[in-house]
């Protein structure tokens, strides 16, 4: 179950990431490539960072407690 969450959230956050630099290589860089790819980069290295963070569980263990005190108040 953590890996199909990682592993969408990594496609996820790729796919917005070549969106916004596609976006910004046609309105501003005149539809040179290098944004698509570095948007790319940026969204997958947020992707990894967070499924990085999910296995190790530092704060997924902080917002679950969170959570979990939310739902009893």
């Amino acid at each position: 179950q953590q890996w199909d969450y990682c592993l969408a959230n990594l496609l996820v956050k790729s796919t917005l990431g070549a969106g916004f630099g596609i976006i910004f290589s046609v309105l501003l860089f005149k539809r040179r490539a290098w944004p698509a790819w570095v948007g790319v980069g940026f969204g997958a290295g947020r992707g990894y960072a967070e499924c990085d963070r999910e296995f190790k569980g530092a704060a997924g263990s902080v917002s679950r407690a969170v959570g979990e005190r939310l739902k009893r108040d």
